[in-house]
């Protein structure tokens, strides 16, 4: 009886991860692509974000700055390699690519 509900529950479970991944698939379809100003915005947003919930003292606020800059340049390097593939290949859907 045990087995029996595992593998009901299991089959469930396998049933509706299947279906949904269609929805998922056409969600990706509808993604528009971000804008290098939101890239960056995003970036800087996640980064402020970073700030506040790590509560630094102030032995680590003096080392933020340059955390903060690698954070931004990581930022500029995807938009680079964005860029570069859309024109390699036309437009660049970096959920096609994951």
């Amino acid at each position: 009886m045990r087995k029996s509900l595992i593998f009901l529950t299991s089959a469930a479970l396998l049933t509706g991860s299947a279906l949904s991944g269609s929805a998922v698939a056409r969600d990706r379809s509808e993604h528009t692509e971000l804008t290098a100003s939101q890239i960056a915005d995003r970036a800087d947003a996640r980064t402020a974000k970073m700030k506040v919930d790590l509560n630094l003292t102030a032995d680590q606020e003096k080392n933020w700055s340059g955390f903060a800059s690698a954070m931004q340049k990581q930022a500029d390097r995807r938009i680079a390699v964005r860029d570069a593939r859309a024109q390699q290949h036309g437009t660049f859907d970096a959920l096609d690519e994951m």
